[in-house]
């Protein structure tokens, strides 16, 4: 069926997505995502789709304040070598250098005008979206926010 060219050729890329997929799992520290629960209103909204390359970036680090009010799985994230990988072994919605999260705001529950959210639904101090890895710490930072975890996949 298929000619020993071609069969090398799958054999060495499924190889080299294993081998991504491990050094992910070795170089990242998955945890439990912690915060408050809440279901989110179906108001619609649609994915807008880039057509750039995905870039990693080299790892940031995030302050004690950010981290508080960051979930685990967003902060290994941010801080990972290999974001996709890490997004990957962690069940985190990744793509193109954004993610996908749920911000739990606080008691005035307005999104902070800076770092900028994509916002996607939105349900009383709920507000599901996608933001840039690199502005997770300054949006968990923001007096506006109680909290932002992950929008599993």
């Amino acid at each position: 069926m298929f000619d020993d060219s071609t069969r090398r050729r799958f054999v060495a890329g499924v190889v080299s997505v294993r081998a991504v997929g491990l050094a992910g799992c070795l170089g990242g520290r998955p945890g439990n995502e912690t915060g408050s629960s809440g279901k989110l209103g179906e108001t619609g909204g649609s994915e807008t789709q880039t057509a750039t390359a995905p870039t990693e970036s080299s790892p940031t680090t995030v302050t004690d304040t950010a981290r508080e009010h960051l979930g685990n799985g967003l902060v290994g994230l941010v801080e990972a070598d290999s974001r996709s990988a890490y997004a990957d072994s962690a069940g985190v919605a990744y793509d193109e250098g954004h993610v996908r999260i749920v911000v739990e705001l606080g008691s005035e529950g307005n999104l902070p005008s800076s770092p900028t959210v994509d916002v996607k639904n939105r349900h009383e101090s709920l507000v599901e979206g996608r933001a840039a890895v690199e502005d997770l710490p300054a949006l968990a930072a923001a007096d506006e926010v109680s909290y932002v975890r992950s929008r599993r996949q």
